[in-house]
């Protein structure tokens, strides 16, 4: 989980140090159960989505999970075999 904008930008500047541009990683994140209302997948409120842009999340229904590319986050498919190429995981 991305918890502020300064990890957020960690993550991106990691993710291009890496020469990872256009995949999109999974940050944890799902509105799944009850659209708007982002959790993470053991249940808690997300303190922190990361969305980039003003129109995101804009996928409805259609995208329930959190992704991140290098230079922007936003709702994505949660069919990792559709656009997801990483997950992030914090432990």
């Amino acid at each position: 989980m991305v918890s502020s904008a300064d990890e957020r930008v960690a993550m991106q500047i990691y993710m291009a140090l890496q020469g990872i541009y256009n995949d999109r990683a999974w940050i944890d994140g799902s509105d799944e159960a009850s659209e708007g209302v982002w959790r993470t997948w053991t249940g808690e409120v997300m303190p922190y989505t990361g969305f980039t842009l003003p129109e995101e999340p804009n996928g409805g229904r259609a995208e329930n999970c959190i992704g991140l590319i290098s230079t922007w986050t936003g709702d994505i498919t949660c069919d990792h075999n559709v656009l997801t190429t990483y997950v992030y995981c914090e432990y």
